[in-house]
């Protein structure tokens, strides 16, 4: 069950990319957001991949990443962006404003014993090139 959700969300998600323009803009980037429900990051885009930091989780200065990543620029100029952590089996989704300082983070987040779905908005408190 968890492979076919998987391979739905993906082809949902590479389709819905597809159809926009692949960009790199936002390799270089560095950001720290908080989640509405508290969790934060730090996150890194360097050459089509990107890292991150859970800053309140067990591990603050431990990097995860990098994971390939690929995003399009939305005609807001906002950001979707998505990566895919094979390793975890984990799929995050994001939809970045970075004038506007917010984020929207969609996610699949798998654990042994039981499956996270992640929906929330993020205030960006730091963004720089």
């Amino acid at each position: 069950m968890k492979s076919i959700f998987t391979i739905i969300l993906s082809l949902i998600v590479g389709v819905s990319i597809s159809q926009g323009n692949l960009t790199r803009e936002l390799d270089g980037v560095e950001m720290t957001y908080q989640y509405s429900g508290g969790n934060s990051y730090n996150l890194k885009f360097e050459n089509g991949t990107i890292s991150y930091r859970f800053l309140n989780g067990s591990r603050p200065e431990k990097w995860w990443g990098p994971f390939v990543y690929k995003a399009s620029k939305t005609d807001n100029n906002d950001y979707f962006l998505s990566w895919y952590e094979e390793s975890y089996g984990d799929y995050v989704t994001q939809l970045l404003n970075p004038s506007k300082k917010t984020l929207f983070g969609s996610a699949l987040i798998i654990k042994r014993d039981k499956n996270i779905f992640h929906f929330e908005k993020a205030i960006i408190s730091e963004y720089k090139r």
